[in-house]
């Protein structure tokens, strides 16, 4: 081969180097563009796309449901004698299908969180309704319900209804709004849905389109005006999740492996916080009534506020958030926290968010999904002013006259 031979090989293959790049460029790209498809796809079918699951199907009964057609005095002592949520299961409570029901799950890491200062936090003083209460018939046949003696002063036989409040036969809701100043300006502003209730049939969750799936999406508004409710926030929002617990209004849905603590109220009315190491056994034989998985929890066994919380640090920080409070048995409240807007909400870190809950006299507190996602819904209306203007998601907490 001579020299002009060589020399024209030589300028071949250069010539062809950048083709050859090209090519593997392209195919890299191709590769990249079929991952990135399936990779959609995957999280279209598994996150967004409506797609109904298969619940566990566990119905747990409510062991004091025979007790609602009593006398009033017959009615009291059966709610006296109910066993405590901290005391051994009795037999007489359900543990139907529970025996192959079994968790295992490890305990979360310890976070830090600053203690909130609570001086600055101002009732405001709320106004009298623009328009006259409207009245509605008195229900009749109201059977006799667990509470409904107890808490006899908050209840009237007509319905009457104002701006910020309602009472009924069985339910009583009265709303308070509060705000929080720094240096002349509004930087907190939240709302707490004070509730009574003659019976546990009157605290309702609700799933989006009645379904229990993944990808089905609602406004708290519709799901609580649909479902017959008074007042609603948002749930834990447990369609966005794979694991943890799902009990809604006394069906065991699913029970998966979580990190997260979980809050579950009983058909005695008794609400308590776990860990993750919970045992669903135990659970249902207590009668567990609802379960939500999100957190964390706000209070400790003693009722007093978290100082610290497992958190990342992005979540540390002020945001819009919604809790669920305890106070006693038939006695409950809503909390939602607005935020994301200057001059009227910046919204609240968990260690302060506790520290209110405890001082309204809650026993246990437990914070549900925020952000964008908390709203609380007053009477066919969004009552506070949901971030960004809100969005849909999977459930909702209720509170309804009973049936």
């Amino acid at each position: 081969m001579n020299h002009s031979e060589n020399a024209s090989e030589k300028m071949n293959k250069q010539a062809g180097a950048p083709k050859r790049k090209l090519r593997l460029f392209l195919h890299f790209f191709a590769d990249l563009l079929i991952i990135g498809t399936i990779a959609l796809v995957f999280c279209l079918y598994y996150f967004l796309l409506p797609r109904e699951q298969e619940s566990l199907g566990i119905k747990i009964e409510n062991p004091y449901a025979n007790n609602k057609n009593t006398t009033k005095a017959e009615t009291t002592a059966a709610v006296s004698e109910a066993p405590a949520s901290t005391e051994e299961p009795s037999e007489a409570q359900p543990t139907a299908s529970a025996a192959d029901v079994s968790i295992k799950a490890s305990e979360p890491e310890s976070g830090t969180d600053e203690t909130a200062d609570m001086t600055e936090v101002a009732v405001i003083t709320t106004q009298e309704p623009t328009e006259p209460p409207t009245t509605a018939k008195p229900r009749k046949n109201i059977p006799q319900l667990m509470w409904t003696e107890k808490f006899e002063d908050h209840f009237s036989e007509e319905v009457v209804i104002t701006d910020h409040s309602y009472s009924g036969p069985t339910v009583s809701i009265d709303i308070l709004t509060f705000t929080k100043e720094s240096k002349g300006k509004t930087t907190l502003t939240y709302y707490i849905a004070d509730i009574y209730i003659a019976d546990i049939s009157c605290f309702r969750t609700a799933m989006a389109g009645d379904t229990y799936g993944v990808g089905f999406h609602e406004s708290v508004l519709d799901m609580t005006t649909r479902n017959g409710g008074i007042v609603g926030i948002n749930g834990d929002f447990y369609g966005y999740q794979k694991n943890g617990l799902v009990i809604r209004n006394g069906e065991l849905y699913r029970c998966d492996e979580t990190d997260s603590d979980i809050c579950v109220l009983f058909y005695d009315g008794t609400m308590e916080v776990y860990g993750p190491d919970y045992d669903i056994q135990e659970l249902i034989a207590k009668g567990a009534y609802q379960a939500w998985t999100f957190g964390p929890a706000l209070l400790d066994e003693a009722g007093h506020a978290v100082t610290e919380v497992n958190a990342g640090g992005y979540l540390q920080k002020n945001h819009p958030r919604t809790a669920v409070g305890y106070i006693e048995p038939g006695h409950y409240c809503f909390a939602v926290f607005d935020g994301r807007q200057s001059g009227y909400s910046n919204g609240i870190k968990f260690t302060e968010m506790a520290n209110i809950m405890e001082s309204f006299g809650c026993t246990a507190a437990y914070n549900l999904d925020g952000g964008k996602t908390s709203a609380m819904v007053f009477n066919g209306e969004v009552y506070d002013r949901p971030a960004d203007g809100g969005r849909n998601l999977s459930d909702c907490l209720l509170i309804r006259e009973a049936e």
